[in-house]
C-alpha cells in the first residue's frame, strides 16, 4: 500500500476509544522493549504502559501486552511525516489499515485510513471464522487482500493474531485465568475474558459495569 501524501493520520491520535475504554497503540512485549531502547537512543519521551494483564488461579500474574499512550507517535518525523523506525515498527503498524478487534477474530479495515477510500464498502469487514471453516476463510481473505494490494499487511496481521492467540492458549489450558485490560486514563484494571480449560468465556466490560 502506498502511504505517501496521506499526512500520517494513522500515526497521530494513537489513543482510541474501544467501547467504554481508551486504548493506546498495541505492543507485544518484545516490541515494547525495542521501542523503549530506540526512544532512549533518540532522546524521545515515549509513554508505554501495560495493556493486557493476566491473573491465573495458580497465583501467577503476568503482563501480556503493552500500549503506547502518546497522543502522536514520537517516532514520526514532524516535517516529512515519515517513520524514523520503519524497519523496526511494530506489527500493529505493519498490518495497518487491517485491524483485529482482539480477542475476537473479525478482521476490519480502518475507515479512517485515506487509502481505503477506493476499497468497495462491502470489503470493509471480514469474518475469519464465518465462511466455512478457518482455513478456507483465511484463504479467501488472503486472496481478497491480495486483490486490494494489502497482502503484506494481511500477513503481518496473521502473525500478530497468532502470537496473541498462542499466548492466551498457553495460559488457558489448565485451571482458570482472567485477562484484564488496563485503562490508563482511569488507572484501573477491567476484566476482559476468562480462560477456563481451553474455553474462552467472554466478558463484556461495558455491560458489566
Amino acid at each position: 500500500m502506498d502511504c505517501s501524501g496521506c499526512g500520517a493520520s494513522c500515526c497521530k491520535n494513537l489513543v482510541k476509544e474501544r467501547g467504554d475504554l481508551e486504548i493506546g497503540l498495541f505492543l507485544l512485549v518484545h516490541e515494547k522493549k525495542k521501542l523503549t531502547e530506540l526512544a532512549a537512543e533518540k532522546g524521545l519521551g515515549v509513554e508505554i504502559q501495560p495493556l493486557h494483564y493476566l491473573e491465573t488461579s495458580w497465583n501467577e500474574q503476568k503482563i501480556l501486552t503493552y500500549q503506547m499512550i502518546n497522543k502522536d507517535c514520537e517516532f514520526l518525523e514532524g516535517k516529512t511525516n515519515k517513520c524514523t523506525i520503519y524497519k523496526d515498527r511494530p506489527l500493529v503498524c505493519r498490518s495497518y489499515p487491517i485491524q483485529c478487534k482482539l480477542p475476537n477474530t473479525d478482521v476490519e479495515i480502518d475507515l479512517d485510513c485515506k487509502n481505503t477510500s477506493e476499497i468497495p464498502r462491502v470489503s470493509k469487514k471480514f469474518g475469519i471464522e464465518t465462511i466455512s471453516g478457518k482455513e478456507e476463510a483465511e484463504q479467501n481473505n488472503r486472496e481478497l487482500f491480495r486483490s486490494l494490494n494489502l497482502e503484506e499487511e494481511y500477513q503481518a496481521y496473521l502473525k500478530l493474531r497468532n502470537i496473541w492467540f498462542n499466548m492466551l492458549t498457553e495460559y488457558g489450558r489448565v485451571g482458570e485465568a482472567t485477562l484484564h485490560v488496563y485503562d490508563h486514563t482511569r488507572q484501573e484494571l477491567f476484566p476482559f475474558i476468562v480462560l477456563q480449560n481451553g474455553e474462552w468465556l467472554h466478558r463484556k466490560i461495558v455491560e458489566e459495569r
